[in-house]
């Protein structure tokens, strides 16, 4: 399940291609969310991680701790985001055994 702003400039993108991948970043990453989550445009989001074809076709990036190479299968909207429920297709997992999360604003590990 990945919740999406439809206002979010990856979204006719997602919608479209109807394929993505979610990928674990670990502490070392913050970088890489930063750009990811921001408004780099996204040639120079890619450009910035060193990336890796999934099975269906959606860039993965190869720093993450795991990558979960989805097919999108249903759409829901709630209010201003869309849920997008998704088949995972295939599951790559780094030797990382940390992740990065986002905690009431704060980057923690």
């Amino acid at each position: 399940m990945v919740c999406l702003n439809r206002s979010a400039s990856v979204y006719e993108t997602f919608k479209g291609n109807q394929v993505l991948c979610v990928n674990v970043l670990g502490p070392g990453h913050q970088n890489l969310s930063d750009l990811f989550g921001g408004k780099t445009p996204m040639n120079e989001r890619f450009a910035a991680g060193n990336g890796l074809q999934g099975q269906t076709g959606s860039p993965a990036l190869d720093e993450a701790i795991v990558s979960f190479d989805c097919r999108l299968g249903q759409i829901t909207e709630v209010d201003t985001y869309d849920i997008l429920i998704c088949q995972v297709i295939a599951i790559t997992v780094s030797q990382h055994a940390r992740s990065l999360i986002y905690f009431d604003a704060n980057t923690t590990s």
